[in-house]
């Protein structure tokens, strides 16, 4: 994995309570394999969203993840003066570069899909 520059805090996420819990489950129901797909499909959704969180952290100073499952995270963004249309703008010229396909922000909260 490192090899491939897959992000050192992800690895350390393969673990039970991790972010990669699901792989250890099903590797310990599999004998110690993990399907191909599932794993490399892991390894996009979160390299994915560290982007999208990184890039938030630029444009708001801080981002607080309020839920994570598979690629549906919803978080929240302190707006201070950005309007909602400011908010709306932004995600939608990044939706390429983070690879977003469905987003909603609201008053409170910032949800997104990939």
């Amino acid at each position: 994995m490192r090899s491939k520059n897959v992000e050192e805090f992800l690895i350390s996420e393969i673990k039970i309570g991790g972010l990669g819990n699901d792989l250890v489950l099903e590797a310990n129901e599999n004998k110690g394999m993990v399907s191909i797909k599932n794993f490399l499909n892991w390894i996009y959704i979160e390299q994915c969203g560290m982007k999208i969180v990184e890039g938030l952290v630029d444009d708001f100073g801080e981002v607080e993840i309020l839920e994570h499952y598979s690629d549906y995270y919803k978080m929240r963004v302190p707006r201070g003066d950005k309007s909602i249309g400011f908010v709306f703008s932004l995600i939608e010229n990044k939706k390429e570069q983070y690879k977003i396909s469905e987003y909603s922000a609201s008053q409170t909260t910032l949800e997104q899909i990939f």
